[in-house]
Formats: C-alpha cells, sequence, structure tokens
C-alpha cells in the first residue's frame, strides 16, 4: 500500500458493518449490503407496487406516480413512507462509507451532496410523473458511479480471493450449497419463488467463496479456485441449457400428447371433447352473466351492456379483462353459430367488441388499434400500442 493509503487506513478504519457512518467500505461489500438494503426494501414496496400496477385506470396513468400514490389507501402511503425513511438512512449510512473510500479520505461536501441524491431517490414516488424520471435517470447514473468507481484505499490493498463472485453458488444455489458445506443456501428453497429469489442468488454469489474457503477444507487456494471454477460450469450448463431443454421438451410432450387426444377419431373421445367444449361455453357463459346485463351480436359490431355503477368501480385491469372476454364470448358464439372451429377468434373479434352502459346506452370501452402499427410496426410497436388501443370512457351521470 502507498504511504498516501497507509495514512488514510490510519485516519479511516475499514467498516464493513450493515449500517454505520464512520470509516470506508470497498465496492464488494457496498454491494453486499446494497443487496440486504434490497431486500428489507421489497418488504416495504411491494404493496405500492401492486397497487400502481392493479390501481391504474389506464396505461399512461400508470407512470402517474403522483396520483397512483395519493390515491392508494393511507396504509399503503404511511407504509411505503416508512420504508423510504429506512432505506434513506441506511443508504446514507453505506453511501458516506464508500464515497470515503473513493475520495481516500472524508470530503463532507460531497458526502452531503450524493446522499441527497440518494434520498430524492428514496421518495422519487411522490414527484410528478416528469420530475420523477428525471430523478430516477439522474440518480441511476450516480448510483452506478458509487458502486463502480475504484477506491483509493479498497483499491491499494491486497487482493482477496472471497470477494470474487461465485457463479456456482448463484446457479447453483442450496445444490452448490450441499456440495460446499454452505447450509445458508437452503434459504433458496422458501424464496424461489417469491421476489426475493432472485436478490438471494445474487447474495450467495457474493458470498459463496467466503462460505466454500471457511466451511470446507481444502489444501490450497489452487485446489478451491479449480473446484469452484469446474462447479461454476456446471451449474452454469445446467441453468442454461439443460433445465431449459428439459422444461422445453416436457412442455412439448404434454402439447402433442393433448393435439393427440383431441384429434382422436375415436367416437369416444369426441364426444368427450365435446361434451368438455358444452362445458367450457357453459361457464363462460355463466361468468359472463356476472359482468354483463345483455348483449347483441351481429356481423359487424358485438355490443355488451354493463351496469354504470359496476363499471366505474373496476380498475383499468379489470375492464381490459372484461373487454378480453367479451370479444372471447363473442368468437365463441359466432362460430358455434356457423359450426365453425376456430374462425373467428378473440384476436378478430376485439375490435369488434365494444361495452355499453345498460342504462344510457352510452359506450364505456372499446379496441381501437393503430393500423399502421399493425400492419407495418415493429414488435415493440405493436405491444406498446396493442396497450393504449384499450380505450375506457367515464359513465356520465
Amino acid at each position: 500500500m502507498n504511504k498516501k493509503g497507509e495514512k488514510m487506513s490510519e485516519e479511516l478504519r475499514e467498516n464493513k458493518a450493515f449500517i454505520s457512518f464512520e470509516g470506508f467500505i470497498g465496492r464488494y461489500d457496498y454491494f453486499l449490503n446494497l443487496v440486504l438494503l434490497n431486500m428489507i426494501s421489497l418488504v416495504f414496496t411491494t404493496p405500492i407496487t401492486g397497487y400502481y400496477l392493479n390501481g391504474a385506470d389506464n396505461f399512461n396513468s400508470l407512470i402517474d406516480f403522483t396520483s397512483c400514490f395519493t390515491l392508494a389507501p393511507i396504509g399503503v402511503r404511511i407504509w411505503s413512507l416508512i420504508g423510504s425513511v429506512i432505506a434513506s438512512y441506511i443508504i446514507i449510512s453505506n453511501v458516506i462509507r464508500r464515497l470515503n473510500d473513493i475520495n481516500g479520505g472524508e470530503n463532507k461536501s460531497m458526502n452531503y451532496g450524493i446522499s441527497a441524491v440518494f434520498v430524492t431517490l428514496s421518495f422519487g414516488y411522490i414527484f410528478p410523473s416528469f420530475l420523477a424520471i428525471l430523478i430516477y435517470i439522474f440518480g441511476t447514473i450516480v448510483a452506478f458511479w458509487v458502486l463502480l468507481k475504484k477506491g483509493k484505499i479498497t483499491g491499494a490493498m491486497q487482493y482477496d480471493y472471497k470477494k470474487d463472485f461465485n457463479w456456482g453458488a448463484f446457479f447453483g444455489t442450496w445444490i452448490w450449497g450441499l456440495v460446499n458445506k454452505s447450509y445458508k443456501t437452503l434459504w433458496m428453497l422458501l424464496l424461489w419463488c417469491t421476489p426475493w429469489g432472485p436478490l438471494f442468488g445474487i447474495y450467495c454469489g457474493l458470498k459463496g467463496n467466503e462460505w466454500a474457503g471457511t466451511n470446507k477444507d481444502w489444501d490450497n487456494l489452487d485446489q478451491f479456485q479449480k473446484s469452484q471454477k469446474k462447479q461454476s460450469i456446471i451449474f452454469i450448463i445446467l441453468n442454461v441449457v439443460i433445465i431449459p431443454v428439459v422444461i422445453f421438451a416436457i412442455t412439448m410432450t404434454l402439447i402433442m400428447g393433448t393435439v393427440f387426444y383431441i384429434t382422436s377419431s375415436d367416437d369416444n373421445n369426441t364426444q368427450k371433447v365435446d361434451k368438455t367444449i358444452e362445458k367450457l361455453e357453459s361457464a363462460m357463459t355463466t361468468l359472463g352473466s356476472i359482468y354483463f346485463e345483455g348483449h347483441e351480436i351481429t356481423k359487424d359490431e358485438n355490443k355488451y351492456y354493463v351496469l354504470s355503477k359496476d363499471w366505474s368501480g373496476y380498475t383499468f385491469q379489470e375492464k381490459k379483462d372484461i373487454l378480453d372476454m367479451a370479444a372471447s364470448m363473442a368468437s365463441t358464439e359466432k362460430n358455434k353459430a356457423e359450426k365453425q372451429t376456430s374462425k373467428y377468434s378473440k384476436t378478430t373479434e376485439l375490435p369488434k367488441t365494444k361495452i355499453y352502459s345498460y342504462e344510457t346506452k352510452q359506450l364505456l370501452g372499446e379496441f381501437i388499434m393503430d393500423k399502421k402499427v399493425q400492419e407495418n410496426g415493429s414488435f415493440k410497436e405493436y405491444f406498446s400500442a396493442s396497450m393504449k388501443a384499450y380505450q375506457f370512457y367515464k359513465p356520465t351521470k
């Protein structure tokens, strides 16, 4: 270590704690703390995120952060604000130590300035949409700089193999843990299908070398590194190649088996399929009666009627599902009337299907697709246009 590094290490001690404002912290431990912080933050952000996704009236209002936040239940808002306060305190304690490492000492002006950026980032959802987007863009750039910038103090320290990312632990998690006697990875059995799963996988990758090096006996560093490299290759191949191929093969086998069963010429099978279709049609009709007060189907338009009061209480996603269901019901009814199997579909009937008020006959919902994008647009343009094509209107009093 150079003289400057020695001087700084005497003034500031390395501090890997999850919460502390003293000393300095390197990139590895800073990133490790960020992963843990994100796992905690999910507890506070999941309710408001769910409300954003389900409570928006349309695609544009989905990014209207201020409106979504102010219209959210008071409990959700308070819970989110508590989470933002806790996250701000923890992240500032880590950012200050990280900046001390980057600058080789304390720079209070920079510490305060960049800490303010992270606090603003934590509360970005309360700002108007345009300002919030700018905050997130600028804040993300600053966050990556703080994470990736090499520190003047830790950059002069000796190499530590325990801080290398272990891809075997990341891809193999609990199986890798059993091989390397690192049983903390067994938590993945509970977390793999939750939002915490990917974050815990990253955490395992960061801690993998430390766990494996401590919990299992190795003759030397070279043996350890060769073993971990082989395991990484095995688990990468399993996750990226073999497992997807097996899942695809099983899925295709099930699909082909189903198609073979349905298309079988056996009379009993045909009767079973017909009865199954009749039951599905009956179930769809029953489900439709819950939402619709009636309907009229013609060649050019499929009219479905709902109560205005009910329509006003539906979210954007519920309105979208109702319009999709009406289009599916219309296609089923038309195919049945003409004794067809697949002439009409939800895709063909969706542009013709409209939702009307049962009381006032006012148009409440329709699907209007941009024809230029539909004919010549890219997949990204088509997907964006299809979301905007769902048009819903408020009932007049």
